[in-house]
């Protein structure tokens, strides 16, 4: 009887950790959402930088256990911000004015990553990073002219910009964060860093680089 109980209470347990137990997905797709602040250095202008964000479609493949790989398709939006002070002649005196630009860049950028899962459990620090080859599709810029008067201005402008864009930009993307594996999905929560491996210019104005500190949260199923 005593045998007996224990087989039964063997079966039990068995049954239970059977019902608690992930199972991963080979191959998923999902989501991603990242806010992220970017900056952009530009030749005699002092920049503070701006909000931006990414979103759009990852596809995940499970190597290992611990080893993912990542393709995404991205909808992006890159940019900065400054202020220049200008002086314009009337007919009879100077004209002080503040010129505030907002320059956003739209990409679509398709990143390759790598995540290293560093244990088995449900809930997991990852490590993760790739590149993403960005490819330029239009530019946004805003401005707002400020008078002596209190008048202000406002002009937005689609395309037809002085820069002259690089048409491909590479960037370098790293993060660390939490990975997590449920019973249907699978979610990650990771800050990440990216940063342009070229100019985004070869002209005289944006001959630098791109780079931004994002948040991002994506979701497989």
């Amino acid at each position: 009887m005593k045998n007996y109980i224990i087989v039964c209470l063997y079966f039990i347990s068995g049954c239970a950790l059977a019902q608690t137990e992930t199972k991963i997905k080979k191959n998923s797709i999902g989501i991603i959402i990242i806010p992220e602040w970017t900056n952009l250095s530009i030749t005699g202008m002092k920049t503070t930088g701006k909000f931006s964000y990414s979103f759009g479609l990852e596809f995940n493949h499970v190597i290992k256990p611990k080893i993912n790989f990542k393709l995404g398709l991205h909808y992006s939006e890159k940019g900065t911000k400054f202020i220049d002070d200008i002086i314009s002649y009337s007919s009879l005196y100077l004209v002080p004015q503040k010129q505030v630009v907002n320059l956003r860049a739209i990409y679509l950028d398709i990143p390759i990553r790598f995540d290293y899962i560093l244990n088995d459990k449900k809930i997991s620090p990852f490590i993760t990073g790739g590149i993403s080859t960005n490819i330029f599709l239009t530019e946004i810029i805003t401005t707002k002219v400020s008078y002596t008067d209190g008048t202000q201005i406002k002009n937005k402008k689609n395309g037809g910009s002085i820069f002259i864009y690089n048409p491909i930009n590479p960037q370098l993307q790293i993060g660390v964060g939490i990975n997590g594996n449920l019973q249907k999905y699978k979610f990650q929560l990771f800050p990440l860093v990216k940063l342009s491996l070229l100019h985004v210019s070869d002209g005289p104005y944006l001959g630098n680089k791109f780079y931004s500190f994002g948040f991002a949260l994506s979701l497989f199923i």
